[in-house]
């Protein structure tokens, strides 16, 4: 029954993110990773640590793939999803955040969410 569940979430993921967001920006960039991420630790039988260092791992991607930012998805993934900055984590986080830039680039591009427009003069 939870691995109906883990399916089902990522269906409504990518529903969501298809049918009213633009293709897998934002918000559900995270939980789709974080739900792949469920399904690959499992297949791997990770155990803690491991999992918990995935997981920053699947989010930095992830993050810094949609924004095409790749120092804010690992900071994102330091701050928000393992709560600390651990020596053992950084490398393999900073990692998967350059290996998620590199492919949201080669795919699309030099392409950015956000786009500012400087002053004359500036």
């Amino acid at each position: 029954m939870k691995g109906v569940l883990v399916w089902l979430q990522l269906l409504h993921l990518l529903l969501h993110s298809l049918l009213v967001d633009r293709p897998v920006v934002r918000g559900p960039v995270v939980h789709l990773a974080a739900v792949l991420f469920t399904k690959v630790s499992r297949y791997i039988h990770a155990d803690g640590v491991m999992r918990r260092d995935l997981l920053g791992c699947a989010v930095a991607a992830a993050v810094s793939a949609s924004f095409n930012a790749t120092i804010a998805g690992a900071l994102f993934s330091l701050e928000v999803v393992l709560r600390h900055f651990a020596a053992h984590a950084f490398s393999p986080i900073a990692i998967a955040a350059v290996a998620g830039t590199v492919i949201n680039r080669s795919e699309f591009g030099g392409m950015t969410e956000y786009t500012l427009n400087a002053p004359e003069g500036l």
